[in-house]
């Protein structure tokens, strides 16, 4: 349309777009500090034109859609370094509490407890009185002392196992929840986008998602019709439009440690897939390599420096005599004597030593007069013996560990759990670097800068006022032709 009235009608609609331009200014300005926000564009191409025999004549501008300054990129690397971040929380929060279980400083530790027992062996074969009576109630209470440091650190490895499963589970009604909004999300999203882009419930998703990742790891995809599928390890949806799977937490029975705890099911529909083996990432998959591989190595460890100690002092103590001449029995005892698995928690000393201290077979020779203390000489010297150690999984009298004395074990198992926090905690302070790299990278891309909005404000003031000019022209003009009629 063209003359005065099309002029005035072009620069009419121009200021219709400033002023939508304008509010989504003020939107990226008032959402500054809102968390997740994505900065929104104003897309705007020149109206289609109209043909004449004079030539084409423009009708202005129009504004297309606004639009979510956003990487797809970014997102997915955000997603997968929220799930690396929540499962190194995981891992350091049970890794400090096993390390500082270990920690030797207080003089209570596993080491010193050893090195107390070997030197009341000593002891007792420098012993002056013959039958060794005072040196003998040392030498148990020391055992004893031994015996229940090792069933004290199994009872609290127990516990914050325990512990750590019960966090498993409590994690479940959460992630539950987020898949349930981000799937309404789905719904809403869909209903809007019929009309317009919806911006600001697509950056609420994305939100909830990242949450969702830094709990266990997911990928996402775009389905044709630009809603979210959310999707586990191998592929299995767990969001998929508007439908939802769950997380069930299922006893298992088949569990080494205790068949209270829990496995993790995904149930879709009435099937359900024990999915434990698969989650890798996020909190829960944190817990769960805490709970099967870091707490479950430590409790294994134990049980072999336990069963190392019992069968090395047994095979030695059954060498000797006791002071009526007897042949030693077992100095201590394991619930289960012919594997190693259970050996901390049921290491004791022998109730036949416990009630008679006459029953240490501390004599080299059963025929030896009353003060023969060869024996308890021997057992003390296994302080410095490299024998076999014995290893999770071994049966008795098979050990296929190093050789080694059993403080060189002990103290090998300590520095492992000490490197392996170490490791854990170094392991977290690279994935918060790189983390907020994305994250500064993101906020680079999509965040919303004050200087460009302002600088905006004032493009799209000078705009409004020259359109303004153009339709206070053309009624100046409109005016003038008026007066001529």
């Amino acid at each position: 349309m063209a003359g005065l009235f099309g002029a005035l009608d072009l620069s009419a609609r121009a200021l219709g777009v400033t002023q939508k331009g304008l509010g989504v200014t003020a939107h990226n300005i008032a959402n500054v500090n809102t968390p997740g926000y994505t900065r929104q564009r104003q897309a705007i191409e020149a109206a289609l034109p109209l043909n004449s025999a004079t030539g084409s004549i423009g009708t202005g501008v129009e504004q297309r859609t606004i639009e979510r300054v956003h990487d797809s990129f970014i997102q997915a690397r955000l997603i997968q370094e929220h799930a690396s971040q929540g499962s190194l929380e995981q891992e350091v929060g049970v890794l400090s509490q096993l390390d500082s279980l270990f920690n030797e400083q207080g003089g209570d530790g596993i080491t010193p407890q050893l090195s107390r027992l070997y030197d009341s062996f000593s002891t007792l074969a420098a012993a002056s009185e013959p039958d060794q009576p005072n040196e003998r109630a040392n030498l148990i209470g020391v055992a004893q002392t031994v015996v229940a440091t090792f069933n004290r650190f199994d009872s609290q490895m127990t516990d914050l196992q325990r512990s750590t499963d019960s966090a498993i589970v409590g994690l479940l009604p959460e992630v539950n929840k987020l898949l349930e909004q981000i799937a309404a999300l789905n719904q809403e999203i869909a209903k809007a986008e019929s009309l317009a882009p919806a911006n600001d419930l697509r950056d609420e998703q994305e939100r909830l998602i990242r949450d969702l990742a830094s709990k266990m790891e997911i990928s996402t995809i775009e389905d044709n019709q630009g809603l979210t599928t959310v999707m586990f390890e191998g592929g299995i949806p767990l969001v998929e439009g508007q439908m939802t799977s769950s997380l069930l937490a299922v006893p298992d029975p088949s569990h080494p440690f205790d068949p209270t705890f829990s496995s993790i099911h995904v149930q879709t529909g009435n099937q359900t897939f024990d999915v434990t083996s698969r989650i890798t990432g996020g909190e829960l998959g944190g817990l769960l390599l805490s709970r099967d591989v870091h707490i479950a190595d430590a409790r294994n460890d134990l049980d072999a420096l336990a069963f190392t100690l019992a069968q090395t002092v047994n095979d030695q103590h059954s060498l000797g005599f006791d002071l009526n001449g007897a042949a030693g029995g077992d100095f201590f005892s394991v619930v289960d004597p012919t594997q190693v698995s259970g050996a901390a928690g049921s290491i004791s000393v022998a109730t036949a030593i416990e009630n008679d201290h006459g029953a240490i077979a501390a004599a080299g020779l059963a025929s030896a007069e009353s003060g023969d203390t060869a024996n308890a000489d021997l057992l003390a010297g296994l302080r410095s013996a490299l024998l076999p150690s014995y290893q999770p999984g071994d049966l008795a009298g098979a050990p296929s560990g190093l050789s080694q004395t059993v403080i060189q074990q002990s103290a090998s198992m300590i520095s492992s759990r000490g490197r392996a926090s170490e490791l854990a905690n170094f392991s977290l302070s690279q994935q918060n670097q790189v983390l907020g790299e994305i994250q500064d990278r993101r906020d680079e891309i999509s965040g919303v800068s004050l200087d460009e909005e302002v600088t905006d404000l004032i493009r799209l003031q000078s705009s409004y006022q020259a359109n303004a000019r153009v339709i206070s022209t053309v009624n100046e003009m409109l005016n003038q032709l008026t007066s001529l009629i």
